[in-house]
């Protein structure tokens, strides 16, 4: 799993508002590592890219995240500013892709507290690289590169020793004791709407303990 990865072509005919985003970072970050980190620093702006939590809007979903909508494709990710890790992933994955960066989903557990987490892994100097868009954070792995998620799995203390963790819940080595990589290809024509699915009321404290991520400074 961790070989140099197939050359997969991206169509983005029909991804229009995808294919500008990575354009324009690409265009701006000529080498593959600057890509990868401007890429995953847009991601970690998606949720502030919408007014402040408690306002009343219909573009973003703050406050109690009633009208909050699980899914959709990309584009929908973002217009909705969503907090959650997993529709992040998706989102990063897609431009990197977009910007002829391959890359892939990784699902983390971690125990005790149990939480959930999801991060991209990405093809950079002839190794896999972990980006975090929820931490805004590609761990480096000194005088070897950037790590990826096996790498952190087998040395812990490079996550643990970046300046966000105790302070961010998704900097913490524990989370990449269990990983599950998923293969990830940006569809060349997004779903329908009707892959949105409402929340429900239990899913709030979640959502908005997601959103607090990206009010720490």
């Amino acid at each position: 799993m961790y070989g140099e990865p197939p050359a997969a072509p991206v169509t983005a005919s029909s991804r229009p508002v995808l294919a500008a985003i990575a354009a324009g970072v690409s265009a701006l970050n000529p080498q593959p590592l600057g890509r990868m980190l401007a890429l995953t620093r847009w991601c970690s702006r998606v949720p502030r890219r919408h007014p402040q939590p408690g306002s009343s809007t219909t573009s973003g979903f703050y406050g109690d995240f009633s009208s909050f909508q699980w899914g959709g494709p990309e584009e929908a990710v973002i217009a909705k500013g969503s907090p959650w890790p997993q529709e992040l992933a998706r989102v990063l994955s897609g431009l990197l892709q977009l910007a002829n960066l391959p890359a892939r989903i990784v699902f983390l557990y971690g125990e005790e507290p149990p939480l959930l987490h999801a991060v991209v892994e990405t093809w950079v100097r002839d190794r896999w690289a972990v980006c975090d868009p929820c931490a805004n954070r590609c761990y480096i792995w000194p005088h070897r590169g950037y790590a990826s998620a096996l790498d952190l799995q087998q040395h812990p203390r490079l996550v643990d020793q970046a300046p966000e963790h105790g302070r961010n819940p998704y900097v913490d080595g524990r989370l990449f004791r269990t990983i599950a990589i998923a293969e990830y290809v940006l569809s060349s024509k997004p779903p329908p709407d009707g892959d949105l699915a409402p929340a429900r009321p239990e899913d709030r404290e979640i959502l908005r303990a997601a959103a607090q991520v990206f009010e720490v400074p």
